[in-house]
């Protein structure tokens, strides 16, 4: 039986939870609310566009995602984001 050579580079399943980890979706809800408020009061003022609230809601949520990726990275490259570093 020939074994297969080791992998190189990170698994797809740690890499995947690591991307996981550094978009933070528990900080979501910051920019979900605001557009879901937004949304009900276009809705009460009778401007609901079900297109135009999805459009601005996936781009808050991207943004947002976004956001904390740059803000990883950019902490990383300054060295404020090594292990011990409170």
């Amino acid at each position: 039986m020939i074994a297969s050579p080791p992998a190189t580079g990170p698994r797809p399943d740690r890499l995947l939870r690591l991307w996981w980890l550094a978009v933070r979706p528990t900080s979501f809800p910051a920019s979900i609310v605001p557009v879901v408020v937004g949304g009900a009061c276009a809705l009460v003022s009778q401007a609901f566009s079900p297109l135009a609230f999805g459009l601005t809601l996936l781009g808050s949520v991207l943004l947002h995602a976004g956001t904390n990726l740059l803000n990883d990275y950019y902490d990383w490259r300054s060295g404020s984001d090594r292990p011990g570093v409170v």
